[in-house]
């Protein structure tokens, strides 16, 4: 922990809130590409944000555990973890069939430097925040570096490596009932990732609504996954 502060202010049943946010100070310094619209540094942004506002007074601010492999394995394959370690930009055209197995290299989610170190760093945040949920040590854990809830148990996909939500939740499986809450109209892309890995009780609970912009209308679907321990 690098930060510390106070408990969030009461809530409704006159209790404190304790807050953890996770936040590693590297983050801002991995890089997608001049082209990608995936930009790491808001992370550090907002984190700078929250700190000149005097909002991390509220919270206990931690430097994530970098996630073990073991943590990685428990939801991605064997294989596809192996390459995120060993494949870098100066490597990656030695190993064109495995990229194109992996969904790497593409437009969205490129090889770039310290891309196994992200990985863990941003899965680190949630599985730690996770713990600590677990074990009663906060009611609210933030990691503004995760939610990378497209990638595959043998591939990455949208921008997204490992995916530390699937990873989060199996943690917080051993002593709680899971409610992820997706506001994102692809919400079967998330149910299939979650259906070979999970034995216990699901049910789904959808409200979809109309959203206007300022350039379109479109719609989103609130869709609220219930995990049962």
């Amino acid at each position: 922990m690098y930060t510390a502060g106070n408990s969030w202010p009461s809530g409704p049943d006159g209790s404190k809130r304790k807050v953890c946010y996770f936040h590693d100070p590297d983050i801002g310094n991995y890089y997608y590409g001049i082209a990608n619209p995936m930009r790491p540094y808001r992370t550090a942004m907002t984190f700078s944000l929250l700190k000149n506002y005097d909002v991390l007074q509220h919270m206990q601010v931690f430097k994530p555990v970098p996630a073990r492999e073991t943590d990685l394995h428990s939801f991605h394959a064997d294989d596809y973890v192996d390459f995120l370690k060993r494949v870098t930009p100066e490597n990656q055209k030695e190993h064109l069939l495995q990229l194109k197995r992996f969904n790497l290299g593409a437009f969205d989610c490129p090889v770039f430097d310290g891309l196994y170190s992200y990985c863990r760093s941003y899965a680190g945040g949630s599985i730690s925040g996770a713990v600590r949920l677990n074990n009663g040590l906060s009611d609210i854990a933030v990691n503004w570096a995760g939610g990378l809830h497209h990638a595959k148990k043998c591939g990455a996909s949208g921008f997204c490596y490992v995916n530390d939500i699937v990873l989060a939740i199996l943690e917080l499986l051993a002593n709680h009932q899971v409610r992820y809450i997706m506001v994102f109209p692809n919400f079967e892309d998330i149910i299939e990732k979650f259906t070979p890995i999970i034995t216990r009780p699901v049910s789904v609970v959808e409200n979809v609504r109309s959203v206007e912009t300022f350039f379109f209308v479109t719609f989103s679907r609130i869709t609220v996954l219930v995990i049962r321990s």
